[in-house]
């Protein structure tokens, strides 16, 4: 079959091509990305193509003996997700390239792109939970599979340099519950019910208010109460009082003395101002002194944050996208959404060109491996790193990556061979590591995704 955009004809060369259709498969040049090789004909013709095979020289395919390529893939879920193109906007674009594809096709490259990635989206949510402070907040996502149901609920969490979103049924208790699981720390967000009682139920969990929040009511009712201007001041002196803070240890004295001061004044005027509870202003005192513990947890933590406004950028994106793309109409849709969002809104948020960090990620995912951007030896300052593998090859590859880093060793072997693996990693943490035992069994022959190549970042 012969398609004709703008550009050049294009064949598309299908399996099992008919010899009467060899020639005209030859003199036509290949679609993008796709490497047409001949196989082994069981008919005895010898005019089968096989299609999409990856040939030396040209990108891996997305899916498996399928037309595109990975790199292809990555680029759709950029422009979606990141430059908030549709898919359908996306096919359009293409034919007027020369390229002849369907929105379900594209569909059909996010999916498999999504699922690949999945492992690097779990892995970004239990980074963040490892923090001692994170953000959490929540957006409405239209439902396109049933639009008179209420909207889904993009949850949001934020660490430092990460950011991971989840689209679930509703914004309640239990969403709460099962996102922070067993997190121990300072969660920032808004005064909603549902954190609250989020909250209560998992008691590792504090509440730290956002002063962002409490300076948008009172900036809401300055215009006709000008007496809110005195709140305004007093919030401008807490940020001055944060900003000249250069250390966590200079930011904890600065806070118990000087930022507590200024919320001892701010209360003594909260509740010295006469004022009608009806009005936006008296509305803005009320909401301040009913969430009042939760706004002074930063006094006493130096590393919980003043606000959440860390956590509302990695929300702008998917805000954005859904004025264009308009929702999802799955719940695996709103699983492939999340989990591209999440990555693209991680490498934003880490100063990655995220176009970049995306093709990374899905080259170490068929890799078996998770990376995430920022994590990099330097930083985390091991005193030595072991990589233990069968595959020489890609310890080769890494070495060659890493070249003139002294703390890497790398160690031949399988780690379903228990005496391999102690030998690799002798003298690693030799205070908390058991004995190594006299015997050992053989090592099992069930395959597991743990004989690829890992790592001991500590």
């Amino acid at each position: 079959m012969i398609t004709t955009g703008r550009g050049r004809p294009r064949t598309r060369v299908q399996s099992r091509t008919p010899p009467q259709r060899r020639a005209l498969a030859a003199r036509a040049d290949p679609a993008p990305d796709v490497a047409a090789r001949k196989g082994e004909s069981p008919c005895g013709c010898g005019a089968c193509v096989d299609t999409a095979l990856p040939a030396e020289g040209l990108p891996e395919r997305n899916i498996d003996g399928g037309r595109y390529s990975a790199p292809f893939a990555a680029k759709v879920a950029i422009d979606k997700y990141l430059n908030h193109l549709p898919l359908e906007r996306q096919v359009r674009m293409m034919a007027q390239h020369g390229l002849v594809a369907t929105s379900q096709a594209l569909w059909d490259q996010l999916l498999a792109l999504a699922l690949r990635l999945e492992p690097t989206w779990e892995a970004i949510r239990l980074d963040i939970l490892a923090k001692p402070v994170l953000g959490v907040d929540t957006t409405g996502w239209p439902n396109l599979e049933d639009r008179a149901a209420k909207k889904w609920q993009m949850w949001c969490l934020t660490a430092p340099g990460r950011v991971y979103h989840q689209i679930r049924d509703d914004k309640s208790a239990a969403s709460f519950c099962e996102l922070l699981g067993a997190f121990t720390g300072t969660a920032v967000c808004d005064q909603a019910a549902t954190n609250t009682a989020g909250a209560r139920d998992g008691p590792g969990v504090r509440l730290g208010g956002c002063w962002a929040h409490i300076y948008r009511k009172f900036a809401e009712a300055e215009p006709d109460h000008p007496a809110a201007a005195v709140m305004l001041a007093l919030i401008g002196e807490l940020y001055a009082v944060e900003r000249r803070a250069t250390t966590e240890s200079e930011r904890a004295t600065l806070r118990r003395t000087e930022s507590a001061a200024i919320l001892e004044r701010m209360k003594a005027w909260l509740e010295s101002t006469p004022v009608i509870a009806s009005t936006s202003l008296g509305a803005a005192i009320k909401h301040t002194i009913n969430v009042w513990p939760r706004l002074r947890v930063f006094i006493d933590d130096p590393k919980a944050w003043i606000d959440n406004n860390a956590t509302e950028p990695g929300l702008r994106g998917p805000v954005v996208g859904r004025r264009n793309h308009f929702g999802s109409k799955s719940k695996l849709g709103t699983k492939v959404a999340a989990i591209l969002y999440s990555l693209i809104e991680t490498a934003k948020a880490s100063g990655v060109d995220p176009a970049t960090y995306l093709a990374d990620a899905v080259r170490a995912a068929r890799r078996g491996e998770i990376l995430l951007p920022g994590v990099t030896l330097a930083k985390d300052s091991p005193k030595k790193t072991i990589v233990t593998s069968r595959d020489e090859m890609k310890q080769w590859e890494m070495a060659k990556r890493l070249q003139g880093e002294s703390r890497l060793r790398f160690f031949i072997g399988d780690v379903r061979d228990r005496d391999r693996l102690y030998r690799a990693f002798d003298g690693v943490d030799s205070s908390s590591t058991p004995p190594r035992p006299r015997s050992s069994r053989p090592p099992s022959t069930t395959p597991s995704s743990a004989s690829r190549p890992t790592s001991s970042a500590r």
